[in-house]
């Protein structure tokens, strides 16, 4: 097999490893402990620690999630799943909303705006669910550290995962979801899902 790309490895260990392309993503990445390469010394530990974990919206791995019940799977993540370790969650779930849910929009500012009491997350039936976006937000965050995951890989648009952009009423307008602005703020690397073509996801050093 031809190596994609040879990523900086942990001076913990020394050296360097390479990591395996995929047909349509050209994202660099670690892969699983057995789809390493044979033969170049790691132990298995070592092997457990080069785990990539990744924090991915569940929507775009095919998890019917969203606000309609639907999901968005982008096949050039479904076609990396086998090689590294994805974990999947929905934000706006996990702050108790149900499936499927009114739609939601942010008023009076942005995700930061909405962690800073600066603004609020309303639905379409004029409900107050800025608690519930806050709360999703943290249990994401949360389970980020627990897995050590230092990559999010969030769906663009979403009030709480949105990256570069949120919906508001029939229109994009800049901006940063709740759950992804917290993920940010607290070091995670944040990813759009209309972006991943451009980043090389990095290894997790030191970690």
């Amino acid at each position: 097999m031809r190596w994609h790309t040879r990523l900086p490895f942990t001076a913990k260990h020394g050296g360097q490893v390479k990591c395996y392309p995929t047909k349509n993503c050209r994202v660099g990445f670690y892969t699983r402990p057995d789809a390493l390469p044979k033969g170049e010394g790691f132990s298995p530990i070592q092997r457990i620690e080069l785990m990539k974990m990744i924090l991915v919206s569940a929507c775009l791995l095919g998890v019917k999630c969203r606000y309609d019940g639907e999901s968005r799977p982008d096949e050039r993540l479904l076609e990396m799943a086998s090689e590294v370790v994805f974990i999947p969650l929905c934000p706006e779930q996990l702050g108790g909303l149900s499936t499927p849910r009114i739609p939601a929009r942010i008023v009076g500012g942005n995700g930061e705006d909405v962690l800073n009491n600066l603004a609020k997350v309303i639905d379409s039936s004029d409900r107050d669910v800025t608690g519930q976006f806050i709360n999703g937000a943290k249990e994401a965050t949360r389970i980020a550290k627990l897995m050590r995951a230092s990559v999010a890989i969030m769906k663009e648009k979403s009030p709480s995962c949105g990256v570069r952009f949120i919906r508001k009423n029939d229109s994009t307008v800049e901006g940063m979801g709740v759950t992804s602005a917290l993920l940010m703020r607290e070091g995670i690397q944040v990813i759009s899902s209309d972006e991943i073509n451009c980043y090389r996801l990095k290894p997790m050093a030191g970690r």
